[in-house]
């Protein structure tokens, strides 16, 4: 990997710590233990953009948020290494996430999931201005209620 990708700038660094205090609270929490270098957990497994017709970074990246090569030319991994990648990562993270939803939906009705990742306030290659600091959206309505929101 590059020297951009040995600092893993992008890593979640301090969400264990910054949400511990919903393990005290008796929330179950769901932690990635790879960085989204290896796979990103927060896209499809299809790779399908999450923001069509905008700059993005894929299910495998070969670049940073910042668009710095992760790889050497050449030496970005090919179709078999992120199929193993989806297989190995993505899979078992999301199986596991189903199924503590569908547990809890079964014990209580129903269920709301906090995702929690971090990303540079200002990254204007892939957003216009700041990001908030909390960004509480419902994905055009497809992620949960309005009500909700």
């Amino acid at each position: 990997m590059t020297p951009a990708a040995r600092a893993v700038a992008d890593t979640d660094w301090h969400l264990g710590r910054l949400y511990a205090f919903a393990r005290e609270m008796g929330a179950l929490v769901i932690q990635a233990t790879h960085s989204r270098y290896v796979i990103d957990l927060n896209r499809p497994p299809d790779g399908q953009s999450l923001y069509p017709g905008q700059t993005t970074t894929g299910l495998c990246p070969a670049e940073t948020f910042r668009g710095e090569a992760l790889y050497p030319p050449g030496a970005e991994p090919g179709e078999a290494e992120r199929a193993e990648r989806l297989t190995r990562y993505w899979r078992p993270y999301h199986d596991a996430l189903a199924a503590e939803l569908e547990r809890l939906r079964g014990l209580h009705g129903q269920v709301l999931l906090w995702e929690a990742h971090s990303i540079a306030s200002v990254l204007p290659r892939l957003f216009e201005g700041r990001l908030p600091d909390l960004n509480i959206g419902t994905n055009g309505g497809a992620s949960c209620a309005p009500a909700v929101h």
